[in-house]
């Protein structure tokens, strides 16, 4: 993406131009339509600017780069026009978030500064994003474990949502993954204030009262409210509150891509626990599709869900002593304390700071240090020869 710049025009004699005058300099890509410009960007995203005429037929450029930031929102946009029009200037600013407005003919200089200093935002907006996700990122991840200790039984189910979630967007690949790994990640932070022997039935698949199923079904909201106020968590408030109830289905002909994200994680998320729920249950591969397809999900979706790795046998059982514990590792065994609490639920995805509780508590006396794990394949160490 370093330099890759899109141009839109409906003259080809201009994009010609722009090629002739800018090459060596950029990547240039160009379209003779808006539609042909869509169709470039979703088939390769990763151009950093986009330069597109205002006066074009079917689809202008403010509607055009308009359409471009709701799905490329990151991306730096310059409008190119000979009409010296104040309201087609504000629109463009105000509807397409517009990083430069240039008036033609636009000497081949001009266009040049414009293009590097484009670049030049992009890089840097970038840069502080990735920055600011990473920290977020890690700040959940502490967060989840510290959880995971305290309620063990509801972040741990947590935790393989996540798992089937990570699956399913590795499929899809939407724009802004993180915010829909960090929905799954914290899908049940809003258990903490529910109960923990609900929490145990629920595990169990035991009925629940119609009190215990109304206080259990609060969890979501109650999961928006505690992250809303968290600076760019706001979307991943809305799809978890959302993960029961996201609304009509997505229709089968729209690409995923097109979809709005809050609507688009909620279903995703609402797909992934009925997975994790049909695992836990034992359900064979085939007889979870066939019950996800009576559902009405999105065929993009169950196409995620179909390339999903379901068989445990490819993971390796071991029962191991806690240090040689390894993260990625999946504790197989419910772990109680000697008072009998729950410490940490069968499924958990051991992270560096579970596997140091476990080390530190196999330190006390009379505490049993063998734990049963899963290895999943990718993990496993290859064969000596």
């Amino acid at each position: 993406m370093a330099n890759k710049v899109l141009f839109v025009d409906d003259d080809a004699y201009i994009l010609s131009g722009f090629q002739r005058n800018l090459r060596g300099r950029f990547e240039i890509e160009t379209a003779l339509s808006g539609e042909l410009g869509l169709k470039i960007l979703r088939q390769d995203p990763s151009f950093a600017v986009i330069v597109s005429d205002f006066r074009m037929p079917d689809m202008n450029g403010v509607e055009f780069l308009s359409k471009t930031s709701a799905e490329w929102p990151d991306r730096m946009r310059i409008l190119l026009t000979g009409e010296a029009d104040a309201k087609a200037v504000a629109a463009a600013v105000n509807q397409g978030h517009i990083f430069r407005f240039l008036t033609k003919p636009c000497p081949a200089f001009t266009l040049e500064k414009a293009l590097n200093e484009a670049l030049k935002q992009h890089e840097l907006i970038n840069a502080e994003k990735v920055l600011l996700e990473k920290t977020l990122w890690g700040s959940m991840e502490v967060l989840t474990e510290i959880l995971n200790i305290l309620h063990p039984v509801a972040f741990s189910r947590s935790n393989r949502v996540y798992r089937v979630a990570n699956q399913l967007l590795s499929s899809i690949n939407p724009v802004g993954r993180w915010e829909f790994e960090i929905a799954a990640m914290l899908s049940h932070v809003g258990c903490v204030v529910v109960p923990s022997e609900i929490l145990s039935k629920v595990s169990r698949g035991e009925s629940l009262s119609d009190k215990e199923r109304a206080l259990y079904q609060t969890h979501p909201e109650t999961g928006r409210r505690l992250l809303e106020k968290v600076s760019r968590l706001e979307l991943v408030a809305q799809i978890i509150a959302r993960q029961a109830s996201p609304g009509a289905p997505i229709p089968a002909w729209q690409p995923l891509e097109e979809v709005e994200r809050v609507t688009l994680g909620s279903h995703l998320l609402k797909l992934a626990i009925e997975v994790e729920d049909c695992i836990s249950r034992g359900l064979a591969k085939s007889f979870i599709l066939l019950e996800l397809r009576s559902k009405g999900h999105h065929p993009q979706l169950l196409k995620a869900v179909e390339e999903m790795e379901f068989d445990d046998s490819t993971k390796d059982c071991r029962t191991l002593p806690s240090k040689d514990l390894v993260s990625g590792m999946i504790v197989d065994q419910d772990i109680v304390g000697a008072n009998g609490l729950l410490l940490m639920a069968q499924g958990q995805w051991l992270s560096p700071t579970l596997i140091h509780f476990l080390q530190r508590r196999a330190e006390h006396p009379g505490v049993e240090d063998s734990i049963r794990v899963r290895v999943p394949a990718e993990r496993r160490k290859p064969a000596k020869t």
